[in-house]
């Protein structure tokens, strides 16, 4: 799948490695590994620290009634104004300042999207508890995906987008 060329992880001790698949995807990569009816997670809290390149690409792309997981903010506005979006579960979907997202809002409004509000303590559980990785920052502006071997003909997503470092 992807990207997963072999490369050197150091060990614990000096001196010697041990060989591991390269788990680093462009968005490109990344989503053209996605399949329609998937259940997606973004990190990211609001309108913070968002991978809003790869929210891009799934706009370019042909995904459609996805399931999106995330504390929600223009990630989520923009995929439900595209018609991405099938159902939405967060805790809430807004701009900082503006309480609710309003693209999320008129999809609501127009039953447009399904959407499941929960608690942030069972919205952190539920993303934490799938076979989903984040993504590292990436340089230059755009974000890599680490792909974690996740199950997507189980209609699991193998992905969870965030912008935060994996340590």
């Amino acid at each position: 799948m992807g990207n997963l060329t072999g490369h050197q992880i150091p060990s614990a001790r000096p001196g010697d490695s041990v060989a591991g698949p390269d788990k680093l995807l462009t968005e490109a990569d990344a989503v053209a590994e996605l399949r329609s009816g998937m259940t997606i997670g973004f990190g990211g809290w609001g309108s913070r620290r968002k991978p809003m390149s790869v929210v891009r690409e799934i706009l370019r792309s042909d995904l459609t009634d996805l399931t999106v997981v995330s504390y929600g903010g223009p990630d989520v506005g923009l995929l439900c104004r595209a018609g991405k979006v099938a159902k939405v579960i967060s805790g809430f979907v807004s701009l900082d300042s503006i309480p609710l997202e309003p693209n999320y809002r008129i999809a609501r409004q127009n039953a447009e999207i399904e959407a499941a509000g929960v608690g942030r303590g069972h919205a952190a559980a539920g993303s934490s508890g799938s076979r989903l990785a984040g993504s590292v920052p990436s340089y230059q502006g755009g974000a890599r995906l680490r792909h974690s071997g996740g199950d997507a003909g189980a209609g699991h997503g193998p992905f969870a987008v965030s912008r935060e470092r994996l340590g």
